[in-house]
């Protein structure tokens, strides 16, 4: 159950986990399947989605038409069921179109929960567990526990993986009702300190849920502190089995320097010369000066106070007179977005901003740059980076969550990237050019490379231990 899936509705990392995740299974050991709203922007017809159930659902005294279609996640056999309903799971955008707008964003996937919930048994499927992720479909492991005992789903088990703790929601009581949440089984310590009719119900999930787990070691110490557990670290120290943490994988074979189509030049490590092709038509197409003797550092991000933007303008412009280049893509932040348009505006020879999402342009990206700038505030995991090591650029991230994780700085043995600790511009700018000394080191920063370029961030391991956590839950 997910609010989105890589690669037809795509907002951040969770998508990608999603839609990778299911495909890393043995088929023949599980049995699974991927529920998403309908949104809008999926094309039904090109991935041959064909209605297999209709029905109308109560929720709140009004009646929705809801069509289940089943299609299979693109280049796999995993099943893909669709939730649409015309008059809100598939319309406007994935998530809210403001940061007002939660109480729709609530109302929404409340509706997408209770039409899932009550399309099973006419699916002809119970399921031995429905797993869950973020706050968007976590409200279902409360659903489920609210259920009579003779329901034919009131035993199936529940998985609840937070992607980001940060992102919570609250709903009122009549809104709880409505999809059979029993108030009187709620924990009081969940109500909103504002509103007591209102209930938290990330934290009200965490309680229901029967394993909790997270996507990266690390992330799952930290989310136990009052620092990084925004309020939901009191929660999480009651699960019994602890919160688990399962590092994310990338899709090793879509993310692939030899075979990806949307860079210029495609190589691997045993032509790794090839890659400053990449780097010198990404100069060239962004009016940079074409220099390959020029360390280019590279960021896919998405523009918000959590990915130490804030560090990285700073930076670029303390470093404006040195021998570097950056270049950065994404959106988000309106704020931030225009402090890095005027700095690109300022240094139009140094610094490029490309504020947009551009999945293909981000690919030629990875394949350019010679470092990857990941200086965030907290991290639970992190996928670019991963992606950046496979298309031999360096990793330069700050010391939190999956970044601790997955990066181990050069100067220990076997290492391959840049690790610094303190959340500041000045610890970010020493790092930077630390690893510009490196850079003029040919024969060094190709070792760097190699042993980047070798580490294995595929699913397989990671899948393994999914698989256990379910096994545990059915046994």
């Amino acid at each position: 159950m997910s609010s989105e899936v890589s690669p037809l509705a795509k907002v951040g990392g969770l998508a990608d986990v999603v839609g990778s995740l299911p495909k890393s299974f043995d088929q023949s050991k599980v049995d699974s399947a991927i529920f998403i709203p309908a949104y809008s922007e999926i094309n039904l017809k090109s991935i041959m989605a064909e209605t297999v159930l209709k029905k109308n659902i109560q929720f709140l005294g009004s009646e929705y038409k809801i069509q289940i279609l089943k299609s299979e996640l693109p280049n796999s056999k995993v099943p893909l069921f669709l939730v649409s309903e015309n008059s809100y799971l598939s319309q406007g955008p994935i998530y809210g179109k403001s940061k007002s707008d939660k109480e729709g964003e609530t109302f929404k996937f409340l509706l997408f929960s209770k039409a899932v919930l009550e399309s099973f048994s006419e699916l002809g499927w119970v399921p031995d567990i429905i797993h869950t992720h973020d706050w968007p479909t976590a409200p279902l492991c409360v659903m489920v526990k609210s259920l009579p005992e003779s329901h034919p789903l009131s035993k199936v088990k529940t998985v609840l993986t937070i992607h980001n703790i940060n992102h919570q929601n609250y709903a009122g009581e009549e809104m709880l009702r409505g999809v059979g949440i029993k108030i009187d089984q709620l924990d009081p310590s969940t109500k909103s300190e504002s509103n007591s009719q209102y209930y938290n119900l990330f934290a009200q999930s965490i309680l229901s849920t029967d394993r909790v787990n997270t996507v990266s070691p690390q992330y799952a110490k930290e989310i136990l502190t009052a620092e990084y557990g925004v309020g939901m670290d009191k929660f999480l120290k009651t699960k019994a089995g602890g919160v688990v943490g399962v590092l994310n994988g990338i899709d090793v074979d879509y993310y692939d320097p030899s075979t990806d189509q949307s860079v210029y030049f495609r190589y691997s490590s045993k032509n790794l010369d090839e890659k400053a092709f990449n780097k010198t038509n990404l100069q060239k197409m962004f009016g940079l000066e074409i220099d390959v003797s020029k360390m280019l550092a590279g960021g896919v991000t998405r523009i918000d106070n959590q990915k130490g933007i804030e560090l990285v303008l700073a930076a670029a412009d303390e470093l404006k007179n040195e021998n570097i280049q950056f270049i950065l893509l994404g959106t988000g932040d309106e704020k931030l977005s225009k402090k890095l348009q005027q700095l690109a505006k300022k240094q139009p020879k140094s610094f490029v901003f490309i504020n947009r999402y551009d999945h293909p342009l981000a690919r030629k990206i990875y394949a350019s740059s010679d470092i990857f700038l990941m200086p965030s505030r907290f991290e639970p995991c992190g996928l670019t980076q991963l992606i950046a090591m496979r298309y031999g650029s360096l990793p330069l991230v700050r010391d939190t969550g999956g970044l601790h994780d997955t990066v181990k700085d050069h100067k220990k043995p076997g290492g391959y990237g840049f690790v610094f600790g303190p959340f500041t511009s000045e610890a970010l700018t020493n790092s930077i050019l630390e690893a510009q000394k490196l850079f003029q080191l040919k024969n060094v920063w190709r070792k760097l490379q190699l042993r980047a370029m070798e580490q294995d961030f595929s699913w397989n391991r990671s899948a393994g231990k999914y698989l256990d956590m379910y096994q545990e839950l059915v046994n």
